[in-house]
């Protein structure tokens, strides 16, 4: 079938203002998603070929936000001056439209209708036009009879006629010869619906009561959505990956901060979201409101304890998996990305490189880079951690890990040079000084609240590591190959959650796995595993016997501060209380690591010390 697409995308935002001053309403983002990614993302569930967007307020910002995305040789633009109205604005493209029928999706909407069933409905029934509708309160109430055709819109038509009202949700599918009906220059979309029927055409509806959606049309609508999203995952906060939050910023209840944001020091947030490229002074103290730029709408983050979409773990980051069930009734995950992650590609890239050498990977079913979206084979429901905490045996517990490091040597064995991305990404300095730093900042201070009277001289320390580190042969690293990366399908051990692959030393990942905060062992095992893990790798003759064990030592006190970093970030910060919980052991691995090398970082030593005596 050959479909288009149209989003009005106009519109002043008159609901929405201040935010609309400055931002169109298509723009306003979503936990780092702007409503017009969710809009285009969902309108390619259809098999449309083309889709026009329709500019007025601030479009400029819009075609330069598409220009710079996958979506751009697929939009064609019309502009208005001046604005056409909902039905005008059918009429401007009507050259455009006129070619095939055309699904109409409003770009301040959120929705996850079915489209596929909603085209199949529109195309059985015959209709000249068919609106999606829902049985509840809106903005849009049309009268339908009882053969689900529409007789009027609010007083206009023949509201007498009516067995029901209903709400329209933005969403409609017309045949080409509906343009028929508009008139030349401005007019609204509702007068034309009702000529139509008029002159004895039928215009349908669809019943989508039970879907998710929301008109993201209003200050209160735009505030509800934001926290019914949080819900629907579970947060109760959004941190947008590129915004540094200060140390001594405090954080409470729900909070959103959006790209491009500065914050100062001492600065309070409760119940505060911040939309792209807002600035927070130094000192300021928000409660329950709405930043952009510097201007402050007082606004309640009220959460309503939505259903939880169902994901395989809870993650330290912003992207988002969930089940599914294909069409086959195959179980599938799927990835939910955004058009500003750069480890959506990665995760791709690396995926089939991994598979195409054998290795314990889930398959990648299906992408979409353009929606940012991906399926891969489900693993069930089994990661190790589950595992290792359901009552296991030591001699179980033994195997099951012997076999992951049998695995993990392999993985970390294969060629790279296969992969430019993968060969060209280096545990190189920048990234070791961030993990020292992330330690320091996030869990020294941001979660201890201890402060240094020398820390140039910590940071010489930790300069020092970072160069000894450096120095050790590089093989592929998994980098974050702990026990909720690792899943178990019939009976072998996959790995997940490899897009932050690179060329490293490998020490650093079996301690990672082998003394994993998550799963806790005796020093005897932990001790029994890293010397399994020794011997398997020098089976292959690539690292000298010394060396690796050596290495074993330093990986482990970069791993271990990066991971109490984390820790803190996603304690503090995020409100991922969830964390806290496997501090203490992971402190007390950072306090095994440095005894043997105390002297040569006796700063750093004493500093373990104070923390784990507090």
């Amino acid at each position: 079938m050959s479909l288009r697409a149209f989003i009005p995308a106009a519109g002043l935002g008159t609901r929405l203002q201040p935010l609309t001053r400055h931002l169109p309403k298509p723009l306003l983002p979503v936990l780092g998603r702007p409503l017009l990614e969710h809009v285009l993302g969902h309108v390619l569930d259809l098999p449309v070929e083309r889709l026009g967007i329709n500019l007025f307020h601030l479009g400029d910002k819009i075609r330069q936000w598409v220009q710079g995305t996958g979506y751009a040789d697929w939009v064609d633009f019309f502009p208005e001056d001046p604005i056409l109205g909902t039905g005008g604005a059918l009429w401007n493209a009507r050259d455009f439209l006129s070619k095939t029928p055309f699904l109409v999706y409003n770009g301040d909407v959120i929705s996850d209708i079915d489209l596929v069933s909603f085209y199949d409905y529109h195309r059985r029934q015959g209709h000249l036009a068919t609106l999606a509708v829902v049985q509840e309160g809106g903005y849009d109430h049309v009268g339908v009879d009882t053969q689900a055709r529409l007789v009027s819109v609010g007083k206009e038509g023949a509201p007498a006629r009516a067995d029901r009202s209903v709400t329209f949700t933005g969403i409609a599918l017309y045949e080409p010869d509906f343009l028929d009906y508009l008139p030349e220059g401005i007019s609204h979309v509702t007068v034309a619906w009702l000529e139509a029927v008029k002159q004895g055409k039928s215009v349908g509806v669809y019943d989508a009561t039970g879907c998710e959606w929301d008109d993201v049309g209003t200050l209160e609508r735009y505030r509800q959505r934001i926290a019914d999203e949080l819900d629907l995952r579970g947060e109760s906060r959004f941190i947008s990956n590129d915004v540094f939050v200060p140390v001594d910023c405090r954080l409470e209840g729900s909070v959103v901060i959006e790209s491009g944001c500065r914050i100062g020091l001492g600065v309070s947030l409760e119940e505060v979201v911040l939309l792209p490229d807002s600035v927070v002074e130094g000192g300021e103290r928000l409660k329950q409101c709405l930043v952009l730029g510097k201007e402050k709408i007082p606004l309640h983050l009220r959460r309503q304890r939505k259903t939880k979409k169902t994901s395989l773990k809870a993650s330290g980051s912003n992207r988002f998996y969930q089940e599914t069930v294909l069409a086959d009734d195959m179980p599938a995950i799927q990835l939910n990305s955004t058009l500003s992650d750069p480890d959506f590609e990665r995760q791709l890239i690396f995926t089939q490189y991994f598979a195409s050498l054998g290795q314990p990977v889930p398959r990648l079913l299906s992408s979409d880079r353009r929606r940012c979206r991906a399926l891969f084979e489900h693993l069930g429901h089994t990661d190790l951690y589950n595992w290792y905490h359901a009552g296991q045996t030591a001699d179980a517990v033994w195997m099951q890990y012997r076999a992951i490091l049998d695995q993990l040597v392999g993985f970390q064995q294969m060629p790279s040079a296969g992969c430019e991305l993968l060969s060209a990404r280096r545990f190189d300095m920048g990234t070791l000084r961030w993990e020292t730093r992330y330690f320091l900042d996030r869990f020294v201070k941001g979660y201890c609240n201890v402060f240094l009277e020398d820390e140039p001289a910590l940071q010489v320390e930790f300069q020092r590591l970072a160069e000894r580190v450096i120095e050790y042969p590089c093989f592929v690293m998994h980098r974050d190959c702990q026990s909720c990366n690792i899943f178990l399908h019939e009976g072998a051990p996959y790995f997940i959650d490899y897009q932050g692959a690179r060329m490293g030393p490998p020490a650093y990942d079996a301690v990672s796995l082998i003394q994993d905060p998550y799963c806790p062992m005796e020093v005897e095992v932990e001790d029994a595993l890293l010397e399994y893990y020794v011997t398997a790798f020098l089976r292959t003759g690539h690292y000298d016997l010394e060396m690796l064990r050596d290495s074993l030592i330093y990986c482990g006190l970069q791993r271990h501060m990066q991971v109490l970093g984390a820790y803190g970030f996603l304690t503090r910060v995020k409100g991922k209380t969830w964390f806290e919980q496997h501090i203490p052991h992971a402190l007390l691995l950072l306090q095994r690591n440095i005894l043997p090398v105390s002297d040569q970082y006796p700063i750093l030593a004493e500093l373990v010390k104070k923390l784990a005596s507090k």
